[in-house]
């Protein structure tokens, strides 16, 4: 497994060996716009267009700026970037294999997983100012040479590394 930095601080994360995609079943209550190709064991099963319920077990390639909804939790997804989501019953478990995928976090999201290809990567949980702010806003980006980067917007998150939790300001 190739080690990932967050490079937003120089802190390496806490990595954990997941399977595969089979981690993200059970989808239910997300909801997809604009046009994805869906891939389920590797091969391309459907295409998706307009406004639509994410299926499970399955890959997403966005195919122009797409969105994907759920309670308390935003996506506007790239053009091109391969990913998967899975709302579980304590977090969101979002998966970026290629690509960037900017988010917005309400007080309803509650904790965010961040997987690669190779695992997870981190656990962040949003932290909010109820006088001042109404959502964290940031990305997940894997850039072209396979490193995974996690920056922070708007708001600030706390995430799990190796060294314990790191609270990451916007910049």
């Amino acid at each position: 497994m190739k080690k990932i930095c967050l490079l937003t601080t120089g802190i390496i994360s806490l990595f954990l060996v997941v399977g595969s995609t089979n981690a993200f079943a059970g989808l239910s209550g997300i909801i997809a716009q604009g046009e994805f190709s869906v891939y389920k064991k590797g091969t391309l099963a459907d295409k998706m267009s307009g406004i639509t319920p994410v299926t499970e077990e399955t890959l997403l390639v966005c195919e122009s700026n797409c969105l994907i909804k759920t309670k308390g939790i935003s996506l506007i997804v790239q053009d091109g970037t391969e990913m998967a989501v899975e709302k579980g019953p304590d977090q969101f478990n979002l998966m970026v294999t290629n690509g960037l995928v900017d988010f917005s976090l309400t007080n309803q999201a509650g904790k965010v997983a961040f997987y690669t290809a190779d695992g997870q990567y981190t656990v962040g949980d949003a932290m909010f100012n109820a006088s001042t702010e109404s959502s964290v806003r940031g990305y997940m980006q894997i850039t072209d040479d396979g490193r995974a980067k996690i920056g922070i917007h708007e708001g600030r998150m706390v995430f799990s590394t190796s060294v314990g939790p790191q609270t990451i300001d916007s910049q």
